[in-house]
């Protein structure tokens, strides 16, 4: 049988799996024309009767029990197509929801902090404007949830050792409150002493452990242990895993093993969806744990592996593709007089009114001289008459969007400094933005010291 062995088959990407149901069709065909070529291929003699209607039957068996297996694997493929495209929808339907909910949580902020600027020390209605503060950053924590489902999310990735994160989150607020809550609750970790590097976001890996503990003390339902580990490991064929491909190479892996109820099979297909484990498996919580998790480690290029145990309790394996490099470089915001700026020119590009107004306030209030514009074309208009000092632009606007904009300014003046700022966009396009020249990507809704970091580090560099 020409094809794939069935581990091979557990890691195929959407393009293998219907290039291979194709295959299969096409052999399924062949087999039952040669079936009826065979139906005619019995002697006259008795002799010779005997012998091919032997031949016959055997490869007829043969063949029928290859249909049989041939039939079980296209619908085995199916599933995961479906699986896969369903995953895909809801990403795109999160990530459409996320988008129109960052711009107007960026103007709910940047008005709030616009007033909160306005308000002497010591004025009551401070305490109203931080408590609004408070609730929107819940609302942007959401919403960056809901970006992380698309594998949009722009959070740039360091080199990062998987054990720090999982002695700053044994230690954490999260964890306490878990064994608060779940009387009985043992966490203990096995850590490998050198671990190798990988490269990604400390706070999204931190999130998906969160996640994922919260839904396994929810399944454990009493008393039980969970058991945090790490290792090192080398993969050189194909693991059985939940949808994604792995390729051959060197992986970390973050175990999390746990006693109590397993998980059906039923269920364990599923796992992933946004809002599955608490619509269907009545699991508390916002129901987007395990999808996150599903998303962050895809973002990291990884995968999972869960195997469940037959007298209960279980264990979901990430293997995450280990990074040789060396951390070079560490970020943070600047405060007080540090943002401030000394006049320089800045021109804000965006289609939407609210968030050119926001944007304008706060950073004439940082002391910089301050235009705006509502397109793409109307920026390169204004660039033919003045130079500026500085670009600011949004990535998704009708018309030229951020890159189409940056490419023609930069054919006005090929030292244009220029940073975008948006709540989605297009990874692609952002990525090639930066690639061409564009100095920093910030995501909305923002702070005015990030914002102010930001925009102080970009006027620094030379073009």
């Amino acid at each position: 049988m020409k094809g794939f062995s069935e581990d091979e088959r557990v890691f195929m990407n959407q393009d293998e799996l219907l290039a291979r149901i194709e295959e299969l069709e096409s052999e399924n065909e062949q087999l039952s024309v040669r079936a009826k070529h065979l139906a005619n291929e019995l002697s006259v003699t008795r002799e010779e009767y005997e012998s091919t209607l032997d031949r016959y039957f055997t490869i007829c068996g043969d063949m029928e029990q290859k249909v049989v297996e041939r039939s079980s694997e296209v619908q085995e493929l199916q599933v995961r197509i479906s699986r896969a495209e369903r995953m895909e929808a809801l990403g795109l339907l999160a990530g459409g929801v996320a988008h129109d909910g960052n711009n107007i949580l960026a103007g709910i902020i940047g008005y709030l902090e616009l007033l909160q600027m306005e308000l002497e020390p010591g004025d009551p209605r401070e305490e109203l404007v931080l408590e609004a503060l408070a609730a929107s950053n819940q609302m942007e924590s959401l919403i960056t949830d809901l970006l992380t489902l698309t594998q949009r999310s722009m959070t740039p990735k360091k080199i990062i050792n998987i054990n720090e994160v999982i002695r700053f989150f044994v230690q954490s607020p999260e964890l306490i409150k878990m064994r608060t809550s779940r009387y009985g609750l043992h966490v203990n970790t096995n850590l490998e002493p050198d671990l190798l590097n990988v490269k990604g976001a400390s706070s999204h890996i931190y999130k998906a452990l969160a996640n994922l503990l919260a839904v396994l003390v929810e399944l454990m339902d009493g008393p039980g242990d969970i058991t945090i580990s790490t290792s090192n490991a080398y993969v050189d064929q194909p693991v059985s895993a939940y949808d994604l491909k792995i390729d051959e190479g060197d992986y970390i892996v973050l175990s999390i093993r746990y006693t109590g109820n397993t998980v059906e099979e039923k269920h364990l297909q599923r796992l992933f969806e946004p809002f599955y484990t608490k619509k269907v498996m009545g699991i508390k919580g916002s129901g987007l744990g395990m999808a996150l998790l599903y998303g962050i480690v895809k973002d990291h290029d990884g995968f999972i592996k869960a195997e469940m145990g037959s007298d209960g309790g279980g264990e979901f394996s990430i293997y995450l593709p280990i990074c040789r490099d060396i951390e070079t470089y560490s970020d943070g915001n600047l405060h007080g007089d540090e943002i401030k700026g000394s006049g320089e020119t800045i021109l804000v590009v965006d289609d939407i009114r609210t968030q050119r107004e926001i944007l304008t306030g706060i950073l004439s209030r940082l002391g910089y001289s301050v235009s705006a514009v509502a397109s793409g074309e109307d920026a390169i208009e204004h660039l033919r008459r003045e130079k500026v000092d500085l670009l600011i632009l949004d990535m998704i606007m009708d018309g030229m969007d951020g890159l189409d904009t940056f490419i023609e300014a930069r054919k006005i003046n090929s030292a244009q400094r220029a940073i975008i700022a948006s709540g989605y966009s297009e990874g692609d396009r952002v990525v090639q933005a930066l690639n061409l020249g564009v100095l920093h990507y910030v995501k909305k809704p923002y702070t005015v010291i990030k914002m102010g970091t930001i925009v102080k580090r970009a006027l620094k560099v030379t073009v």
